[in-house]
């Protein structure tokens, strides 16, 4: 099994649009919701392959609730540390328009992760059994390297 740690995950919202005019009224087509992060889109790319993936990392207030039940639903297993604050969110917008160009993400910091959040989600970590570990995606707002190495 792969343990994947995310300790900044997100709800990725992406935006099918025809064409975008900022700083005017734009409607979307089409949407599509999925838990997301670096570590998470590791896991769903394991438990799609039939592989075995756990997910584990920082979770906070009502966008954490439902990250929590989408990862569910998707039937990967998951430990996470539950903190003050909110998970972040972020936004894909992909311009039917303009099919050369690249998505455009718009992408939250993330909740702020204390010291003490940092050695819970250590001693979560610890108690889980996984052949591999990977720690992917960025640190959540205003978190050092410090904390998250003691993790490895």
């Amino acid at each position: 099994m792969i343990m994947c740690i995310t300790p900044n995950p997100d709800i990725e919202r992406t935006w099918i649009m025809d064409t975008v005019h900022m700083g005017d009224v734009n409607h979307v087509h089409q949407v599509t919701v999925a838990p997301s992060g670096k570590g998470v889109n590791v896991a769903r790319a394991v438990h799609t392959l039939e592989g075995e993936s756990f997910c584990a990392g920082f979770l906070g207030g009502l966008t954490g609730r439902y990250l929590e039940s989408l990862i569910l639903d998707l039937g990967i297993p998951a430990k996470w540390t539950w903190i003050k604050g909110e998970t972040r969110t972020a936004i894909t917008i992909i311009e039917i328009s303009n099919p050369d160009r690249d998505a455009t993400l718009i992408s939250e910091a993330g909740p702020r992760v204390t010291t003490e959040d940092w050695e819970r989600l250590q001693t979560d970590v610890s108690s889980i059994q996984a052949d591999v570990a990977c720690i992917c995606g960025r640190l959540p707002g205003n978190s050092s390297v410090n904390p998250f190495i003691r993790i490895i």
